[in-house]
């Protein structure tokens, strides 16, 4: 089902130059068909129509194509999840918190990852103790890191490596399907970190803001060790607490 698009960028600065089509489709490699489908989908904004089978456009789309290209084919992120992102990034941030947490972003040099640092499911699941059923189940769940490629094979990127990893150690100590737990229940802590990165984004963008990119950044990489430590403590107090409450 199609979505109203977001509000078309403002024509200012950079934005006001103007692009075709044609040029959206040599710069991106994608199809008429498929930047039409973007915008009907509510994943970029239309172009400025000027006539029935005319509209301009501007860097601000070509840049929001090369995202949806790389959370799609890089990141494995299937278009409904890569749409609740861009959705919830463009109504909590306003121009300016985006291009500081951008900065930010690129200080911490986190965008720096390989095109393609994805290995083969079949060489996990020879390595151990990943198992091709769970594999599979977490590419049909859209998990993020874990796709196919064109020939359907399983692929996982290398930052979803771990938890493949760690969901075949927890099998090997008795959660099965036959336990009933299902490979696809380790997405509860995406869920979990989604949220609370959520929150984390906020912060960043709020009281860091002050702060010359630079200095954000590293306060940012000096607290991330301490917030997983405190992370770490308060699971284990909150389970504590909830067993000792049965």
């Amino acid at each position: 089902m199609s979505v109203a698009a977001p509000a078309a960028p403002p024509a200012s600065g950079a934005d006001a130059v103007r692009l075709r089509m044609k040029d959206l489709c040599e710069a991106t490699g994608l199809t008429r068909q498929a930047i039409h489908f973007y915008v009907r989908e509510g994943l970029m904004p239309p172009g400025e129509k000027t006539s029935r089978n005319m509209a301009w456009y501007t860097p601000a789309h070509l840049e929001r194509i090369r995202l949806i290209k790389r959370l799609q084919h890089e990141r494995f992120l299937p278009l409904d999840a890569i749409k609740a992102l861009l959705d919830e990034r463009e109504e909590r941030f306003d121009d300016r918190q985006r291009a500081f947490l951008r900065q930010v972003r690129a200080r911490l040099r986190m965008d720096e990852v390989p095109a393609d640092d994805s290995v083969d499911g079949a060489e996990l699941v020879a390595r151990g103790p990943a198992r091709a059923e769970d594999l599979e189940a977490l590419a049909d769940a859209g998990t993020p890191g874990i796709g196919r490629d064109a020939g359907g094979r399983v692929r996982v990127r290398g930052e979803a490596v771990p938890v493949v990893e760690v969901l075949g150690r927890l099998r090997a100590l008795g959660f099965t399907d036959a336990a009933g737990f299902r490979a696809t229940d380790i997405l509860v802590y995406h869920q979990a970190v989604a949220d609370l990165l959520r929150q984390e984004a906020t912060l960043i963008a709020g009281p860091l803001a002050t702060l010359p990119p630079d200095q954000a950044a590293e306060q940012v990489a000096q607290a991330l060790p301490l917030v997983h430590e405190l992370l770490t403590h308060l699971h284990r107090v909150r389970i504590e607490e909830f067993l000792d409450g049965i």
